[in-house]
């Protein structure tokens, strides 16, 4: 009798025991089921706006409303109204969509943007958005103009000049703009051949109408 007394009571605190531990268990599983889906959710808003020609950009039609770009994008860091019926969607300091009467108008995307005007609208952003302009399965970032040439099938040349190109591309026409990178130290770059090492540093493609 007394072991069976001895045995039912010490088996209450192990069971009680258990029970805890299962508690801290699932506690500890909702904390880290929590942890990845903040941390999938950043991903995706750090990722970049793919831009395939003629067809989409950011996964949107291009013949899309502002409306149906922030349902996919979500809200953006900042509206910019740059006049009648138009209006600027900043997305982190490296992306602007420009809408005209509710159209896609003009997308830039820069590799770095000094612009104070857009930093007024990102610095206190509570978004993780470091989305920038790429093509279809390429990245021109850190690319020179030599490299460019290497895609003059996909984007044509139209024009040029020491610091910038016009490209045509399906249904829109592209703007880019070059920085030297040079040593401050040394002289500015005037040779044509070494135009050829400057970087991208600004894209803007303006959608046909």
């Amino acid at each position: 009798m007394l072991d069976a007394d001895w045995g039912f009571a010490g088996a209450q605190p192990q069971s009680g025991q258990h029970h805890v531990g299962i508690r801290i268990i699932m506690k500890i599983i909702k904390t880290l089921i929590v942890t990845l889906m903040l941390f999938i959710s950043t991903l995706a808003a750090a990722e970049d706006c793919i831009f395939i020609p003629g067809k989409t950009l950011c996964g949107v039609s291009i013949k899309s409303s502002s409306e149906q770009f922030i349902n996919t994008l979500g809200e953006p860091d900042g509206k910019i109204n740059m006049g009648p019926a138009r209006v600027g969607l900043v997305y982190g300091p490296k992306l602007l969509l420009i809408f005209s009467s509710n159209k896609l108008y003009e997308v830039h995307s820069w590799e770095t943007n000094s612009n104070i005007d857009f930093w007024e609208y990102v610095r206190n952003s509570k978004s993780a958005t470091s989305k920038r302009l790429i093509f279809n399965n390429w990245s021109p970032w850190g690319m020179s103009r030599k490299q460019m040439e290497l895609h003059e099938k996909e984007f044509p040349l139209v024009d040029a000049d020491q610091f910038v190109e016009h490209r045509k591309a399906e249904k829109a026409n592209m703007t880019i703009f070059y920085s030297p990178f040079y040593n401050p130290q040394n002289p500015p770059i005037t040779d044509l051949n070494e135009w050829a090492l400057y970087k991208v540093q600004h894209i803007s493609i303006r959608f046909g109408r």
